[in-house]
């Protein structure tokens, strides 16, 4: 087997949903790596489906197959597939819904499979629709003329949101949707500049823990299963 198809068996093997750009692109890093040294630059979101990634480097994984990897930021599917095209990455962590989406326009990318379960967990499941302590939205219907912040817009974050809304009653449409990444929603809400976040762990924790309330897991209504 080749450098490369090592490296992306070894993080496939991680649990990492993986996007490659099908031909050309990639750094010059990797295009002129030897059969004994291969470096490859990986686009990861700040997020714990980057985790599996994070702890195969800092075990060695990687290295002990002749592999080194350089992390660079994605802040979304729409920018990872960017860089994939304009050789700024080798490979991106991240959703299907962006690859779709490029697929569908012709852009020559593909997925290799993989990325971290969602389990039943006593503190919640890994997505959650959170909304300040005195905020008067007590369900997904409320958030009707409502701004809602989702990491990125276009994709699967979109989706839930309006299908979650739509199966409690709500016009999906009257929610107004504002892209911005997870760390900044935080702030956001804080703030008081959108009134609820969309997010994951451990942000969700960190907002229950300041008193912040769960509407529920927007991911998991969307699939009937709440």
């Amino acid at each position: 087997m080749s450098r490369s198809r090592t490296a992306l068996a070894c993080l496939a093997a991680l649990g990492l949903s993986l996007t490659v750009a099908a031909c050309g692109g990639g750094t010059q890093q990797a295009t002129s790596a030897t059969d004994q040294n291969l470096t490859l630059t990986v686009g990861v979101a700040e997020s714990p489906s980057s985790a599996p990634l994070w702890l195969g480097m800092e075990k060695g994984i990687f290295e002990r197959h002749g592999i080194q990897l350089e992390k660079a930021p994605a802040a979304h599917g729409a920018t990872a597939i960017a860089q994939l095209i304009n050789g700024q990455l080798d490979v991106a962590l991240g959703g299907m819904s962006g690859v779709i989406a490029a697929v569908a326009e012709g852009i020559p990318v593909q997925i290799i499979p993989g990325g971290p379960g969602d389990h039943p967990s006593p503190k919640g499941t890994q997505y959650q629709m959170m909304v300040p302590p005195d905020s008067d939205v007590q369900s997904f219907r409320d958030l009707e003329g409502k701004t809602v912040a989702i990491n990125s817009l276009n994709c699967c974050w979109e989706f839930w949101t309006k299908e979650s809304v739509t199966k409690d009653g709500g016009d999906p449409n009257a929610v107004r949707l504002v892209q911005i990444t997870f760390p900044n929603q935080v702030v956001a809400m804080k703030q008081g500049q959108v009134d609820a976040v969309l997010t994951l762990q451990p942000y969700a924790t960190q907002l229950r823990a300041d008193g912040y309330r769960s509407l529920g897991d927007p991911a998991a209504i969307a699939f009937d299963n709440p």
